[in-house]
């Protein structure tokens, strides 16, 4: 298996700068063999009781980061990619592509990513992670804003070759660590704005 690291580190600092007053950050951690969401306040870390994605409190007690394990921000059952296609005519009501990647693809940024020895064309692009934090079906444009937890930062890697030849996208875009993640999820962003 080659090895390749992606580092998302332009893309954090584009939400770091982004992030205003109102902006909370939160990660998900292990501490001392407990798996715990937290408010991330500098170089620490405040945990919560209860569901961070409906009723939670906040402890005065803190952690530092440097005492724990950061991990992926979530553990999603399912992983949705939009891509807008890009439109000669801007005119032209954009078109977007759909894609699914399997949550075995996820991995916390800074970790390597092993590929596959057949893998001989891989191409990467960053992308704006949005993390839905309520349970939405068929909804209209203003509660799917509303189910929105909050955003990250992520990468999309996909062999080419594979996406020309195999039936569907799915093994191309879905192979363990082709999705790189920051390991936080930031509240308050106003992501309508085009920056």
């Amino acid at each position: 298996m080659k090895l390749i690291a992606l580092c998302l580190g332009v893309c954090l600092s584009v939400v770091s700068l982004t992030a205003n007053a109102a902006s909370t950050t939160y990660v998900r951690y292990q501490h001392l063999g407990k798996i715990s969401y937290g408010k991330l306040v500098e170089d620490s870390i405040y945990p919560l009781k209860g569901d961070i994605f409906s009723d939670s409190s906040l402890s005065p007690r803190q952690v530092s980061v440097d005492d724990v394990s950061l991990l992926l921000p979530t553990k999603p059952e399912k992983v949705f990619i939009v891509q807008a296609k890009k439109q000669a005519d801007k005119a032209k009501k954009s078109d977007y592509q759909f894609f699914f990647k399997l949550p075995s693809a996820l991995i916390s940024t800074g970790a390597p990513i092993q590929v596959p020895s057949d893998a001989d064309n891989i191409e990467y692009s960053s992308s704006l992670v949005v993390v839905i934090g309520k349970q939405s079906k068929n909804i209209d444009t203003k509660q799917a804003s509303a189910a929105i937890f909050g955003l990250t930062v992520g990468g999309d890697l996909t062999e080419t070759n594979w996406l020309q030849h195999d039936a569907h996208s799915l093994r191309a875009k879905s192979a363990d660590g082709f999705a790189p993640i920051a390991n936080e999820i930031v509240r308050g962003l106003d992501f309508t704005q085009n920056h």
